[in-house]
């Protein structure tokens, strides 16, 4: 009999993550489905009520916390998250994937953390995308080690056809061959620090173009960076929808350095996808829990969005973008053994200690 397992939420819209390992999960003989809509009430327990899984495989906890600025509600919500979660899982397995330590945005750093705790107490099994992001669980919220396994991030990458050539990307997206690109792509959201880079750009004698390609979180933020780069010709906003895999790639092709300004993250399937590309890659120092297979020359890291950047960008600039390169980096996060690992911690979670 096949395992059954049941991802929620379902965020695979812009978000290659849980596609990608649904599939390789699916080849391996594990039963994957995916709980869409977020029903009022008790959004888990309702929407497994008539589910078949025997694991539940949480990604992002946080899009069944609720939000509200009724104060009854408030109250109610204290203890709504806790005990949906504790009856959605009744005779089932828990496993949780930790995505991100605090909230990017939205709720409240408390309610966040009130609820994480929840779920990890709840879990069977937690995994971590590297071992100093099991410690950072550790840490914050007390998960104890013996319930956290660390699998890497899957290659993102190899979800899309082969990379076009640069000089035919270039060409189409009207890019000369000798003007240097620096982009940020993904999700356009506020954490991403995107505005720190469009005010060096602007203030910088600095002749690269940068290029943020991705959709907005909200048409307000859309509005708020096409303000900011107004006027600068060497910023380019492409922020109105997600890509399709043809543009991804022609941007991708296109680049000399992929820019990561994230203030705060845990893990970074973008950048994890730039690298398996052997696309140099621009990284804060401080965010150290993100595994990007160091050291290697194509991940620069850099302290202060000041001459500290500065010398980093001259570095990446003069890396050139190299894909064989990162072959060793690319079979380290290969889904199938992605797969294979996360079926080790289905089995683990379904066994009674």
């Amino acid at each position: 009999m096949a395992m059954n397992v049941v991802f929620a939420p379902d965020w695979r819209e812009g978000n290659l993550y849980q596609s990608l390992l649904a599939s390789a999960l699916e080849d391996r003989g594990v039963k994957v489905s995916f709980l869409s809509g977020y029903s009022r009430g008790f959004p888990l327990f309702r929407g497994l009520s008539k589910s078949e899984a025997t694991v539940i495989h949480l990604h992002w906890p946080e899009a069944y916390f609720p939000e509200t600025s009724f104060l009854l509600h408030r109250l109610l919500r204290e203890w709504r998250f806790p005990f949906d979660l504790g009856a959605a899982c009744r005779h089932r397995a828990l496993v949780a994937t930790a995505h991100n330590l605090l909230p990017h945005w939205g709720l409240g750093r408390a309610t966040y953390r009130r609820n994480m705790a929840v779920t990890y107490r709840q879990a069977d099994r937690v995994i971590a995308h590297s071992h100093a992001a099991a410690g950072a669980l550790r840490n914050t919220f007390g998960v104890i080690a013996e319930a956290i396994r660390v699998i890497p991030h899957g290659d993102l990458s190899s979800a899309t056809d082969a990379l076009p050539k640069r000089h035919d990307a270039r060409a189409a997206l009207g890019i000369s061959t000798e003007q240097r690109l620096v982009l940020m792509f993904g999700a356009v959201s506020r954490y991403k620090g995107i505005e720190d880079a469009i005010a060096y750009w602007r203030d910088g004698n600095i002749s690269s173009r940068l290029v943020v390609a991705g959709k907005a979180e909200s048409p307000e933020y859309a509005d708020h960076l096409t303000a900011l780069a107004e006027g600068d010709l060497r910023i380019q906003l492409h922020v109105d929808r997600f890509l399709d895999d043809l543009e991804l790639n022609r941007w991708l092709a296109a680049a000399d350095v992929c820019l990561f300004n994230y203030r705060g993250i845990l893990t970074s399937g973008s950048a994890i996808q730039a690298r398996a590309l052997g696309i140099p890659i621009l990284f804060p120092a401080h965010l150290d829990l993100v595994d990007l297979g160091e050291p290697d020359s194509r991940v620069i890291r850099y302290s202060r969005f000041d001459h500290h950047f500065g010398k980093a960008l001259d570095q990446a600039l003069s890396t050139p973008p190299d894909h064989a390169s990162a072959g060793r980096f690319r079979e380290s996060i290969r889904w199938e053994q992605i797969a294979s690992a996360h079926i080790q911690v289905y089995q683990e979670a379904l066994t009674p200690s």
